[in-house]
């Protein structure tokens, strides 16, 4: 059963450093290999969080280097950036073929300088909809994404995945307004957010109920099974960190209700725990056991982990 972890780094004023910690130690590779993880997800916020220069082998480049020098031994997936750093603007015309843009070039500069623990490439844009309905700013190229495809998987023998979120959508607007089904073929891996941990309420307006997380999982995973799977969320507002203003809080966090808070529903971290235990549950409601391959998120602090696994412990 392969897990995938999301690990975040990001661009400081000039050069990268890795988000993850353990409490208030670095995260090392050997932290999440203790906690079973198989693989490494590194994740830049969309593109956001990553360095642009407009040259995107020398861009892919400098990230693999430090992704190699920091990850020793385990294999990972390396972010194909979508958006400019700290900007909504993308990195090139996502209208066009993917033959000569900065993203072919990123692959490039990133495979020519990573070793043998590249597994392959994320896809970072999450839109689920990105394809037919758009991103907020327009579509994305079919034939875009399906070049970046053969090129990441034929040319190159890697692995290429996407992470989509599903934003509290019913399954009949899963169905209508997402491209998860007509387009998971040019991925190898494609894990849904259901966003369960963070969503109070669905599209249509009506409570976000563990039933409803069911149906979603069983929507999941009627499009195809394993290939397109789950990714499991929680946050630091399981630590139960106490605070009375956000100085007491880690960065990323706030104080609310006596307790640093991130994205979960609720404010106290006893729920958030059952509502990241919901997504074990749902796998074992809709299949009997825990799905074939999962992907994790718990923020930056790899306690998140501990924390849910110490209540749910096939987390």
């Amino acid at each position: 059963m392969p897990t995938f972890a999301l690990f975040w780094f990001e661009w400081g004023s000039n050069e990268y450093i890795s988000r993850m910690k353990v409490g208030t130690s670095q995260a090392t590779a050997l932290d999440f290999k203790l906690r079973g993880f198989d693989y490494l997800v590194a994740l830049d916020g969309e593109g956001k969080r990553s360095r642009y220069t407009g040259d995107g082998y020398n861009d892919g480049k400098q990230l693999a280097r430090f992704l190699e020098s920091l990850l020793g031994n385990m294999e990972y997936y390396v972010t194909i950036p979508f958006y400019r750093f700290d900007s909504n603007i993308p990195r090139d015309s996502v209208k066009g073929n993917f033959d000569g843009s900065y993203w072919q070039k990123w692959i490039d500069g990133v495979v020519d300088s990573a070793g043998n623990n590249l597994k392959g490439f994320y896809w970072s844009l999450e839109a689920s909809g990105q394809f037919t309905y758009g991103y907020g700013d327009g579509r994305v190229s079919r034939y875009l994404i399906e070049g970046m495809s053969y090129y990441v998987r034929k040319d190159y023998g890697l692995d290429f995945i996407w992470i989509p979120s599903l934003g509290g959508r019913t399954v009949s607007d899963l169905e209508k307004y997402t491209d998860i089904k007509s387009y998971h073929g040019y991925f190898d891996y494609v894990f849904c957010q259901p966003n369960y941990y963070q969503r109070q309420f669905m599209s249509d307006g009506t409570s976000y109920s563990y039933l409803n997380l069911l149906d979603i999982f069983q929507w999941i995973r009627g499009i195809d099974y394993p290939k397109v799977s789950i990714e499991l969320e929680a946050d630091r507002g399981v630590l139960g960190i106490h605070c009375s203003d956000n100085r007491d809080c880690p960065t990323g966090t706030s104080c609310d209700g006596g307790y640093c808070h991130e994205n979960c529903r609720a404010l106290n971290p006893v729920p958030c725990i059952d509502y990241a235990c919901d997504y074990v549950n749902a796998q074992y409601d809709t299949l009997g056991e825990l799905w074939t391959n999962r992907a994790y998120y718990f923020s930056t602090d790899l306690k998140v982990i501990d924390a849910v696994r110490n209540r749910c412990v096939k987390w």
